[in-house]
């Protein structure tokens, strides 16, 4: 059975005065809605444990 994801494409700058862009493909699960909200949550609140700031989806 092929698994359904979703990828999202997330930008965001490793120091607070705007240098060090980055960007990064998150893929999600998108067998069921609620599957790609745990998996989203989860993965994003990781994401910003480390030091991220000015967040955006980019893709």
């Amino acid at each position: 059975m092929n698994k359904k994801v979703q990828e999202i494409k997330f930008g965001f700058y490793k120091e607070s005065n705007y240098k060090g862009w980055t960007e990064q493909v998150l893929t999600f699960d998108n067998s069921s809605r609620s599957a790609f909200e745990v998996d989203y949550k989860r993965q994003v609140n990781k994401l910003i444990s480390t030091p991220v700031y000015e967040l955006q989806i980019v893709g």
